[in-house]
């Protein structure tokens, strides 16, 4: 609880949305401030959710950003609307102004005025956002096994695993998820654009694949992932299996996808997903073959006390 008023920086810049010729500066900022490749961000800048994103500007130039996604937050059950916070980046030049925060602060105050009660971000520096009113409020750890490690299994009916289709499958697919993470707590759910941009489709991610497993007709399971160069084995071209997403309604469902990414041995050498840090998927095997290749910690902020209250 703060003792304090929240109270903004006063900024000497114009914070608003951007319009469709800032694509490429928005690009700019955030590769130059995130350390991303820029031509990576280029190719991301035509799914960028203009509206949804707030930029200081200064001479009529892009030098800061903050950009939200709406999602639903799920504790013991409940289903919360939640701004989660990403692309929070000022030029080197100008940091220390206050312009990243002020761009967040509109953020908040549009949220707060549509009645959404809760914000998340995972930040890269803790005390400015504590400073915004931001708590820690749990982890995200990304899971690691070794492929050559994981059980054999046998598919004999077990349900298909086959390439996802955004058209036919994505309403499955969300529907899936949510029947899934409906018994957990601090887990997000995005919207359908979310989904179709950054989860299924991903066009900038030339190793993305999504998989589904299909039992009797109804999606119970997929995988969303992408292909990360790892030299550690004997061979220079191996990589790893990095998930976005591995979601397993079943016993059944867990099994075929795993001896799904178990056929990439050879040139795969891991298998990451994220969850908590104690997730079911590595009671599978020994617990010394998991490890923890990352842990992010999370950051909640409550907008509307009431509204949280009354929604848990």
């Amino acid at each position: 609880m703060r003792g304090d008023a929240l109270r903004l920086p006063d900024v000497n810049a114009d914070i608003r949305i951007p319009s469709e010729d800032d694509r490429e500066q928005i690009a700019r900022v955030l590769a130059t401030s995130l350390n991303f490749p820029v031509e990576n961000a280029l190719a991301r800048s035509p799914t960028f959710p203009l509206q949804d994103m707030r930029c200081a500007y200064v001479d009529d130039r892009v030098v800061a950003t903050a950009a939200e996604s709406p999602f639903t937050q799920w504790f013991g059950g409940n289903d919360l609307a939640c701004s989660g916070v990403w692309g929070v980046a000022t030029e080197p030049e100008r940091r220390g102004a206050g312009l990243a925060s002020a761009c967040l602060g509109r953020l908040m105050d549009d949220a707060r005025r549509r009645g959404t009660p809760l914000t998340a971000l995972y930040p890269a520096v803790i005390e400015p956002y504590r400073r915004l009113g931001y708590e820690l409020a749990g982890t995200y750890d990304e899971h690691r096994i070794a492929l050559d490690v994981l059980p054999a299994i046998d598919t004999h009916d077990l349900p298909p695993i086959e390439v996802a289709d955004a058209e036919r499958d994505q309403d499955e697919i969300m529907a899936c998820y949510a029947r899934w993470l409906a018994g957990r707590n601090g887990t997000i759910e995005p919207d359908a654009p979310f989904w179709r941009a950054r989860l299924i489709e991903r066009p900038w991610d030339e190793w993305h694949r999504a998989v589904v497993a299909r039992d009797d007709g109804t999606i119970t399971g997929f995988a969303i992932f992408t292909r990360v160069p790892d030299t550690s084995g004997h061979l220079s071209f191996g990589f790893g299996l990095k998930c976005t997403m591995f979601v397993a309604e079943d016993d059944r469902t867990l099994r075929a996808l795993l001896a799904y990414v178990s056929s990439y041995r050879g040139l795969g050498r891991w298998l990451g997903w994220s969850g908590p840090p104690n997730d079911p998927m590595t009671l599978l095997v020994g617990t010394q073959a998991v490890t923890v290749a990352d842990r992010y910690r999370w950051m909640l902020r409550i907008l509307d006390v009431r509204g949280a209250l009354e929604g848990r």
